[in-house]
């Protein structure tokens, strides 16, 4: 009879043994063991539009130190980016997107075209002849705007999400920024 007590007193420590060691020792997450460590911030790039307004001239210094000025193509998606709402303008129902409309006016901003210098007026084009020129309502920069009407517009370009227009370089207007 000795010797089954002494197994069930052995079992037992047993299953005590393994009960302390499962409540002491902290359970390796599935990332933890795969090396991958704990869950990292949001590391999607920033972008914005500038709460100030800049003439075309003006737009390549539109954005704060560790910005600059966007391509159209470096914030064409904005669902692979992050907005920052503390650098960049927002409206009452912006949430953590961009505003479409800031008091009642669209939220345009200055867009690098990646065209070469051109003072027209073609959207995707035009851009101040390189962001150089300021000449009254003679040259024209491209702006574009997430779009304000989510049906087809008849006054704008569609580059979808964006409209694209053409305002002439002396119009002040917002800058659209995104991180270095």
């Amino acid at each position: 009879m000795k010797p089954i007590r002494n197994s069930l007193v052995a079992f037992a420590g047993l299953i005590l043994f393994a009960a302390t060691v499962a409540i002491v020792i902290p359970l390796v997450s599935h990332e933890q063991a795969q090396g991958q460590g704990p869950p990292q911030r949001d590391q999607r790039r920033l972008y914005y539009l500038s709460q100030n307004t800049r003439t075309g001239s003006g737009a390549l210094t539109g954005c704060v130190a560790g910005y600059h000025m966007a391509s159209l193509w470096e914030i064409f998606d904005p669902s692979n980016l992050k907005y920052n709402r503390e650098l960049g303008l927002t409206g009452d129902d912006s949430g953590f997107g961009p505003p479409i409309s800031v008091n009642g006016e669209g939220a345009v901003g200055w867009i690098r075209t990646g065209n070469d210098a051109d003072s027209g007026s073609t959207a995707g084009q035009a851009n101040c002849n390189a962001w150089t020129l300021e000449n009254g309502d003679v040259a024209s920069g491209t702006v574009v705007q997430p779009a304000l009407d989510w049906r087809t517009s008849t006054t704008a370009t569609s580059v979808s999400p964006w409209i694209a227009k053409t305002v002439f370089c002396s119009f002040p207007q917002h800058v659209w920024c995104v991180q270095d």
